[in-house]
């Protein structure tokens, strides 16, 4: 991999170590161990650095001096960020009562090793700040303001401005259409946009249309055989092409469309008498404009434009390509095209037109090997072509095979990943330092979102003062808009990166990330501090290797089976610096996990470990524990000891029945997935009063063993805001439940609620009379409340889209409010009612409902008095299912033909005919008949095209 283009990214790290210095921990740590103005003149030093990098992280692509600085400044901040870790480590311990004995000791354990004895002394502590830290970033802040200074007066000397040029050789409307294949489709759908009438709305304005995709995708290409077609030419009475590019100038452009026009330079250098003159040109014409390669995300750079055309005729259209989506939605486009890759078929077809040039024919042996290299192209048409440009002078075939066997993308003379450099290097620095983590991640892995948004939180990427998720979530959207990353065709909530943008990403990454392939040669070295894995299995094969041992991030992505019962780390003592530490699936985590006192995360997922070592509760660094779906049964009793810990995610650890006492202590605690409420002396439920920042999803379980309901009460989840999701279940009967439930009334900013195994004969009053200020719900279940006959009034939310109710056997009715029915369900998405034996009608309102889409019904054998017009009024029903012991509900749709409109599938567990209203259900597509359907029909009492499938 060419190593030359790799982007040194530290103001990130060095904004993290100026905000550690101003911490009350160091604080406490300067004043004990007397070194409270060393540390402040380092802060100061960082300061001044920070000063330099805007600077720098430009100048680094152009001069090599600036890049050499800014590597020996990640080195040093890398090991100031291990030093002040040290020191705040002390800081905690000073703290925790498990070790206060007098006022202090004289002596610590450092990992600095600079005795023999690895103990560092306190008359070391100041030479370690002055000339591990100080002395060496000075140095470096020194050589930084020199080129700084040279660079500024070359720029006010010549004019030269700090602005990343794009060398690329700018488009025009002329395409060659011999080599263009698989974009007809694309073509006729742009057109049918561009001819089409406008609405009323928009007649007096120009529609924009835009093309969005990847870099080399061929989206110019695209915009070149639209503006060209015949119709589009014979529609359009003025047409004009312009190259936008990164330097987006209203007046450059406009001058640019006027000259594209009228095929004569205006010679105005200012913006006014341009969109005059503009404007005097298109008045009342219908114009058709193609804005190519637009990158600005700015609305006033657009707004400049968009007056200008407003003088032009009805029906006028902008075309705009462009990598990113957010720069689509800023211009409010009529349509957006997301423009798909080609397939293998037409990436071949483009090589080999290409190839036939210059061999007139391509023989059998080489075309079977380039359809192989074409699989390598991943449907981009730009890589087709270029690989096309590398093979057209060879009919060798042993040339062919060198092509195939190659990493092409990282060929030094390959312009593959510069298509896309231009979009690195125009994102934000926070942006960056996401993208180029992703590297540590092999080719076609499949991201998990939030599990990804963890990673950066850990790595202190994302940095937020407010909700824990929503800036990590803007991140990795913004790269989604921006085409880095792309939904997985066969897994939806999964997100993929195309192999050129991952290219792009290892290209910029350099050896600071790496990744450890099994039976493979490692990739990586002793610069490497972001580490991926196949497996624990090989990356502790090799005790003796060192080049780990800087680690700051180990994750294991588990993408092989090796890791059997028996592979397992024995021992960390090599990897003293992590601060992220993923390891899918162990069986065993080493005691000496305690010495890692610089972690931040832990994700210990599907671990087969049942018990975590007690020393896990000396990492006063630890913000995050993730234990998800792993067979733990208890945890340390020292928990209480991690003052950290802001994220401790215990969901689907079906073993653990207790919460160890003193958890109420962690008072940074945010997430709380799980809280299962302890017998007797253990765990009680009041320890969750003083977990003020408690936030996302809680599930309160075991809640039978609450002796006392005001101890429910005093939890106090009245006063926690930001928790939006809340679970409350019991796992047993007791004849405190309605008061239990009582005491845990919720914050009115709650948004989903479930509530499960409750035996109490009614709702307390927050459900039943003060349910409507919960105005900010939307998902609303209850599963198994044995012993309720009346619901709440769960119509009067206006913002619910899911209601389920499941296993009540003793609901007979469902009411309506007494608010009118116009005031009800007006935003229900989804309805599952399952297993409610005297349940006999629904309220009307809900059967006007507006937005309901989905509804499944099953196991309520009395539910046949439906109001007289059925199910008719739900116009916006496409899915209905009904199950078992529905054959009352069915014969009465039978007979009534009072079926839902537009549905679009429909699922009958058991009928004895074809429902009469069938047919006249012209939007149906799929019918599944249940294994007790035994019905006869012909194909002419069904809607045509519709899909029959029998036993599901």
């Amino acid at each position: 991999m060419e190593r030359s283009r790799d982007d040194i990214i530290v103001s990130r790290l060095v904004a993290i170590l100026v905000e550690k210095l101003s911490s009350q921990a160091l604080r406490d740590f300067g004043l004990v161990w007397c070194v409270a103005s060393e540390l402040h003149t380092l802060s100061d030093v960082l300061e001044n650095i920070q000063g330099l990098l805007n600077f720098a992280k430009q100048a680094q692509t152009k001069n090599h001096l600036v890049k050499h600085c800014l590597r020996n400044l990640r080195d040093v901040a890398y090991r100031a960020e291990d030093i002040l870790d040290e020191f705040i480590s002390e800081a905690r311990k000073e703290k925790d009562e498990r070790y206060v004995v007098g006022k202090f000791k004289e002596v610590r354990f450092f990992h600095f090793n600079l005795n023999i004895n690895g103990i560092l002394r306190k008359e070391e502590i100041v030479p370690l700040i002055n000339d591990e830290l100080i002395k060496k970033l000075v140095e470096i802040e020194k050589k930084l303001e020199v080129q700084y200074c040279r660079w500024s007066k070359i720029c006010r000397t010549h004019g030269v401005n700090d602005e990343i040029i794009d060398t690329r050789p700018k488009s025009g409307s002329i395409v060659d259409e011999s080599f263009i294949l698989g974009r007809k489709e694309d073509v006729n759908e742009i057109k049918k946009k561009l001819l089409s009438h406008p609405h009323e709305n928009q007649k007096h304005v120009s529609s924009v249309i835009a093309i969005v995709g990847l870099g080399g995708l061929g989206k110019t290409t695209l915009a070149q055989l639209v503006y060209n077609d015949s119709d589009v030419e014979k529609h359009f009475e003025r047409r004009a092409w312009v190259c936008v590019s990164t330097n987006f100038n209203a007046v450059r452009l406009i001058s640019a469309i006027l000259e594209s026009l009228t095929w004569r330079n205006p010679n105005l250098s200012n913006l006014e008498p341009l969109q005059c003159e503009l404007r005097d040109e298109i008045r009342g014409k219908r114009l058709l404009i193609v804005l190519d390669d637009v990158w600005t995300e700015k609305d006033n750079d657009w707004e400049a434009l968009r007056v200008a055309f407003m003088a032009a005729g009805e029906g006028s259209r902008i075309i705009v390509t462009t990598q990113s989506r957010k720069v689509s939605l800023m211009m409010h486009p009529m349509y957006t095209h997301d423009l798909q890759v080609l397939s293998d078929e037409e990436c071949w077809l483009i090589m080999e037109r290409r190839i036939s040039i210059d061999c007139g024919f391509v023989s059998p042996s080489l075309e079977a090997v380039g359809r192989n290299i074409v699989r390598k192209c991943k449907g981009l048409p730009l890589a087709a072509s270029m690989v096309a440009g590398l093979l057209r002078s060879s009919s060798d075939l042993n040339q062919w095979q060198l092509v195939l066997n190659s990493c092409i993308w990282d060929l030094e003379d390959s312009n593959l990943p510069a298509a896309l450099s231009l979009s690195y290097y125009f994102l934000p620095t926070h942006l960056k330092q996401c993208f180029v983590y992703c590297s540590v991640f092999p080719k076609d892995y499949k991201f998990d979102k939030q599990h990804l948004i963890q990673l950066w939180m850990a790595e202190r990427f994302v940095r937020s003062n407010t909700r824990m998720k929503d800036k990590g979530g803007q991140y990795f959207d913004d790269l989604l808009h921006r085409s880095f990353f792309q939904r997985d065709n066969e897994n939806k909530d999964r997100f993929v990166m195309h192999d050129l943008v991952h290219c792009l990403a290892q290209t910029v990454s350099g050896e600071v990330y790496g990744r450890f392939e099994c039976e493979k040669s490692c990739c990586s070295s002793k610069e490497t501090r972001y580490l991926s894995m196949c497996c624990v299995k090989y990356m502790f094969k090799d005790k003796t290797d060192h080049d780990h041992k800087r680690l700051h991030t180990l994750i294991n992505l588990n993408r092989c089976y090796c890791l059997g019962r028996y592979n397992f780390p024995e021992s960390f003592g090599g990897l003293r610096y992590l601060r992220v530490l993923h390891l899918y699936g162990i069986w065993m985590l080493p005691n000496d996990i305690g010495n890692l006192k610089y972690l931040h995360y832990i994700n210990l997922s599907y671990a087969r470990i049942q018990q975590l070592p007690e020393s896990l509760c000396d990492l006063y660094n630890l913000q995050s524990l993730i234990l998800r779906h792993s067979g733990i049964r208890e945890l340390p009793s020292g928990m209480k000891y991690l003052c950290s810990l802001q994220h401790l995610d215990i969901s689907w650890c079906r073993y653990l029945s207790s919460m160890p006492q003193g958890i109420g202590r962690l008072s940074s605690l945010k997430t709380l997935s799980k809280f299962p409420v302890s017998k007797d002396d253990g765990c009680g439920i009041r320890e969750l009063k003083e977990l003020w920042q408690l936030e996302g999803a809680l599930s309160i379980c075991s809640l039978q063993n609450v002796i006392d309901p005001l101890d429910a009460r005093n939890a106090d989840l009245m006063n926690k805001p930001k928790i939006d999701e809340l679970e409350l279940m019991w796992d047993g009967s007791g004849d405190r439940d309605v008061k239990v439930l009582a005491g845990l009334q919720p914050h009115i900013e709650l948004k989903s609620l479930h509530i499960h195994n409750f035996y109490g004969l009614t709702f307390p009053r927050w459900l039943m009379i003060d349910l409507p200020s919960y105005n900010k719900l939307v998902s609303l279940t209850f599963s198994s409340c044995w012993k309720c006959q009346v619901l709440p009034p769960v119509g009067e939310l206006p913002l619910l889209e899911f209601r389920c109710i499941k296993h009540m056997l003793e609901l007979e009715e469902w009411s309506s409010s007494s608010r009118g029915e116009e005031t009800e369900f007006p935003n229900l998405r989804r309805l599952t009612i399952d297993n409610c034996h005297k349940l006999r009608m629904l309220p009307q309102p809900l059967l006007s409902s507006p937005r309901l889409c989905e509804m499944s019904i099953n196991d309520c054998p009395k539910l046949r008095l439906l109001p007289h017009e059925g199910l008719s009024k739900l116009t916006s029903l496409k899915d209905l299912y009904l199950g078992y012991e529905m054959e009352g509900l069915v014969q009465y749709l039978d007979e009534t033909e009072t079926l839902p409109p537009n549905m679009n599938r429909l699922s009958i567990y058991d009928c004895k005919s074809l429902l009469k209203g069938l047919r006249n259900l012209s939007s149906l597509k799929h019918l599944e008949f249940g294994p007790c359907c035994k019905i006869n029909y012909s194909p002419k009492d069904l809607p045509t095209n519709v899909i029959v499938t029998r036993d599901w």
